[in-house]
């Protein structure tokens, strides 16, 4: 979840807390580096909350979202650079998750579509469109006929050239991705635009705009095909124009984070290569380039989060470093004094695990061993070479939090 802070010039980055705390923090990017904000109050711990930043009242709003398990949430919270405050209003949107919002500059509100939500402990898809004034929220429309359909996995943005509010795609139920792109104002109500050549269907991509030129970038999907694509949203001509495949960093990725920080278009991590069920988180960051019509990247990334499991391969003289939580993650190197994170061409990778020993093995290569998955303590053991990870013979019995 990502948005930009215009009046204090920063990136704002909210994701769950890696300080072993049930909470949120904050990451800020203000060109140069990254800084992490944590304070004794933060929103309970969640993913695919609607997130953007309140021109008017210099706040970044959080609405909703869910984690796993625990109940899909509906609370509203302001973060103004420094703490958080949590919002009771009188009036409010029904729980949901993947909400997505964005600020309306004509009415001086941030404004929120659709997402998911529960109807009697099942899952329901939601096509209402709310707005909040920094104290409150107001339904203005309710869905229905003339409206999308309600829909989670879409994306939102607000077009500064023309004034409305403008939606694309998303997942609509039954297995269904739709390509249709829709406008809202207050005045007119949504209204469907016709458009040729749109995107193909889909979901899980991100949208932000371009103020200086008046232009909609659209990146990702979350489906396996076309998800290397970055289009653009012309606000004068209502028109989608594919402009390259060529993925930021090499990596095609969903569920990027993008915004526009006053300068350019900017994306952050995402998950890379998911269509081979790799789960690869990303925090890398980057700026679109208009004129080459390519990604750049913005900064060196480091390694985000905890638990890391890391060992020195003398022969390569590089610092590998393996992320030990449930997941298969990117493997990060330090060499020279730079991090860099990639994605095993290998396709057969060890299985996510907490608390593996990892070791050189002196040939240029490290050795994964053990661990525990779930209940379940792991004996296998893997050799990476700095391209791709093998299984090796078989060591010790099954066992957890060893040294190597």
């Amino acid at each position: 979840m990502m948005t930009y802070d215009s009046k204090r010039q920063r990136v704002v980055l909210l994701q769950q807390s890696h300080a072993g705390r049930d909470g949120m923090e904050v990451l800020e990017w203000d060109g140069q580096q990254w800084t992490r904000f944590e304070g004794p109050v933060t929103p309970r711990i969640r993913g695919n909350g609607a997130w953007c930043y309140d021109a008017v009242r210099g706040v970044c709003v959080l609405f909703g979202g869910h984690w796993w398990n625990a109940p899909v949430l509906g609370d509203t919270w302001l973060w103004d650079g420094r703490r958080w405050t949590e919002v009771n209003t009188a009036t409010s949107p029904p729980a949901r998750f993947d909400g997505k919002s964005c600020f309306d500059a004509s009415l001086g509100r941030v404004v929120m579509f659709g997402g998911e939500g529960r109807s009697n402990g099942q899952p329901n898809l939601l096509g209402d469109l709310w707005s909040f004034d920094g104290s409150n929220w107001g339904l203005e429309s309710s869905g229905g006929s003339g409206a999308p359909v309600p829909r989670n996995l879409h994306a939102v943005f607000y077009d500064t050239l023309v004034g409305e509010v403008v939606l694309f795609g998303g997942y609509v139920g039954n297995n269904a991705f739709v390509d249709d792109t829709w406008s809202w104002r207050r005045s007119q109500g949504w209204r469907r635009l016709a458009t040729n050549g749109a995107p193909s269907p889909r979901g899980w991509h991100s949208v932000a705009f371009d103020t200086n030129r008046g232009r909609g970038i659209l990146y990702g999907q979350y489906l396996g095909w076309n998800n290397e694509e970055t289009w653009e949203w012309g606000s004068s001509s209502r028109a989608w124009t594919l402009l390259t495949k060529a993925p930021p960093g090499g990596l095609r990725r969903q569920g990027v984070a993008m915004t526009w920080d006053g300068a350019a278009v900017v994306l952050y991590g995402g998950i890379a290569n998911y269509e081979f069920g790799v789960n690869n988180p990303q925090s890398d960051l980057f700026s679109w380039n208009p004129a080459s019509k390519s990604w750049s990247r913005s900064t060196p990334s480091a390694p985000h989060g905890s638990r890391f499991q890391m060992a020195t391969d003398p022969v390569r003289n590089t610092l590998v470093a393996y992320p030990s939580w449930e997941s298969s993650g990117t493997i990060w190197e330090r060499s020279g004094g730079v991090w860099k994170s990639f994605v095993p061409t290998s396709q057969t990778l060890p299985s996510g695990r907490w608390y593996p020993a990892l070791a050189s093995d002196g040939r240029g290569g490290v050795i994964l061993f053990g661990g525990e998955r779930g209940a379940n303590f792991q004996n296998d053991a893997w050799r990476f070479d700095g391209t791709t990870w093998m299984p090796v013979a078989a060591g010790p019995s099954a066992r957890s939090r060893v040294a190597a």
